[in-house]
Formats: structure tokens, sequence, C-alpha cells
């Protein structure tokens, strides 16, 4: 999925909250680390896309991504991070 943030926003920071978030889920695929790509930088935004395992056997992928959601919201909400 995709996320954009302000381009006030410290890059590394955002990436690692999102990495961080995804991985606190608790059952990505065995061995399978999320991937958080910085994939466009605007005059006004930074645009990231994140990547992860899921068995979709076990999880409805559309519940998680909301989970994901909420819990990256909430994680810049307490920082001071602007989405764009």
């Amino acid at each position: 999925f995709t996320v954009l943030v302000s381009s006030s926003a410290d890059p590394d920071e955002v990436e690692g909250i999102l990495v961080d978030t995804v991985q606190e889920y608790g059952n990505p695929r065995t061995g399978q680390q999320p991937l958080v790509a910085l994939v466009d930088v605007t005059n006004s935004a930074f645009k990231f896309d994140v990547y992860y395992w899921l068995d979709v056997q076990q999880y409805d992928w559309t519940h998680v991504e909301g989970t994901f959601r909420k819990r990256i919201f909430k994680a810049f909400k307490e920082r001071g991070i602007a989405f764009s």
C-alpha cells in the first residue's frame, strides 16, 4: 500500500515507523521482512510504498491493511507527522 507524507517529515523516521508498524502485526510469513521504499519526492510530499507478506488463508488482507493504516495514523499523530 502507499503512504504520502508531508515533505517536511524526516524520511528516515517515517520509514522506521512504517516498518515497525507492519512488524508489530505479528504474523508476517516466516523469514520475510516488510519492505518500505521511498518511491517519489515532490515539493510537498514523500511517497512511500509498503510491502509485506501475509498468510492469506489465515488473514483477510483488507482487515490487516485497515489495522496498519490506523496504527500508522496514530504513530504519525503522536510524532507530529502530517499526511499529504
